[in-house]
């Protein structure tokens, strides 16, 4: 099950510097050890390709800036020992900065994502909604560990993603220029496998949409025309 992100504040973009030798990825985790960044580029399937350690440099991580999109995966471990994982993208020309490993009472992992106008997009639009998100993201939690919910728990684990998913589709088509629509869109693409309702969504975006900022994102999201093959299906052939 994917995690949910519970992003917190909305902060100004890290500069690059006049050599541009800052790290794309600047982390300062105050509560945990960040073992490593990995990147992959973004493939037409919306998988990663291999992953690639990216190279410590000046409190931070190197990945290459390319015109693509990439998967990175953050990997730590908590003050209690607990291994963490998160994904995110990173657009061409972002520069990053990870800040601040924080534990609710149900011991989630909040992270600040700062230089993402996607990210801080998204964070700014939920924020109202932020108490159900973290209830949504603990029982998840619960699950991703091998653990057992009880009756009422799994009611209520169906009941909110089933109103996170509905929330985030009303998103998408109520307010489409939206920079956060980009990274919605990417969730919803890997949960249904392009299905019948996000091409619905596709067919209602904008082309200045699509073809905007985040055109590389776009292009890769787009589905397949009638009769085409889509990535998903050549992989399975």
């Amino acid at each position: 099950m994917q995690k949910t992100l519970i992003l917190l504040m909305l902060l100004a973009a890290v500069s690059c510097g006049g050599d541009c030798q800052a790290p794309r990825i600047a982390a300062s985790l105050d509560d945990a050890t960040l073992d490593g960044v990995e990147y992959a580029p973004l493939e037409g399937s919306l998988q990663a390709g291999s992953y690639t350690a990216a190279t410590p440099l000046g409190g931070g991580y190197d990945i290459p800036d390319q015109e693509r999109v990439e998967s990175v995966r953050l990997l730590f471990t908590t003050l209690d020992g607990y291994p963490e994982q998160w994904q995110l993208l990173l657009f061409p020309g972002e520069r990053l900065r990870i800040d601040g490993v924080l534990h609710d009472d149900d011991g989630n992992a909040e992270l600040e994502i700062r230089g993402s106008e996607p990210y801080e997009t998204l964070d700014r639009e939920e924020y109202p909604f932020r108490p159900q998100i973290r209830r949504l993201t603990t029982l998840e939690r619960i699950v991703d560990a091998g653990g057992q919910l009880d009756e009422q728990q799994q009611l209520e684990l169906d009941s909110l993603a089933a109103w996170h998913r509905a929330y985030r589709i009303e998103c998408i088509r109520t307010n489409p220029a939206s920079a956060a629509t980009a990274v919605r869109l990417y969730d919803l693409a890997l949960e249904t496998g392009r299905d019948s309702l996000f091409r619905a969504l596709w067919a209602e975006l904008p082309a200045e949409v699509r073809g905007g900022k985040y055109k590389p994102l776009f292009d890769l999201l787009q589905p397949a025309a009638a009769g085409e093959a889509t990535p998903e299906t050549n992989n399975a052939l």
